[in-house]
């Protein structure tokens, strides 16, 4: 049961790189360019990600590091699936978007999935 719940609580953080996505190609993406508006977006999925986990962490006790798990894994599977099978792309431009080299950002956001229950634990912050 714990799991479900956790699979419940992630909704809103795999529904908040979609939303943002679809809001930066239709608006903020033509004003800057890339890559700056690849960088506001995974800045703004951070931020929106640690809200999230902040409001949860109050609403009463959860094992932080077995959300961040949860939440990483099904973020990670749903870039993955989504992008073969929604949008049909190769493994190949998939694994690119977590080249940090490249100036690619998504590797950060996801990492920051992970981290954001533990930051957000009560006692983690003043």
């Amino acid at each position: 049961m714990p799991f479900l719940v956790e699979i419940l609580a992630w909704l809103p953080v795999g529904a908040v790189p979609i939303v943002n996505g679809l809001l930066r190609l239709g608006t903020y993406q033509k004003l800057l360019g890339e890559p700056a508006a690849s960088i506001v977006s995974s800045c703004a999925d951070m931020v929106l990600v640690y809200l999230y986990a902040r409001w949860l962490a109050r609403l009463g006790p959860v094992n932080a590091l077995r959300r961040g798990v949860t939440w990483l894994a099904l973020t990670t599977a749903t870039h993955f699936g989504l992008g073969l099978l929604v949008f049909g792309m190769a493994v190949g431009q998939l694994l690119a978007k977590y080249r940090i080299q490249d100036g690619e950002t998504w590797l950060v956001v996801t990492v920051f999935v992970f981290l954001a229950p533990l930051l957000a634990a009560p006692g983690r912050r003043p």
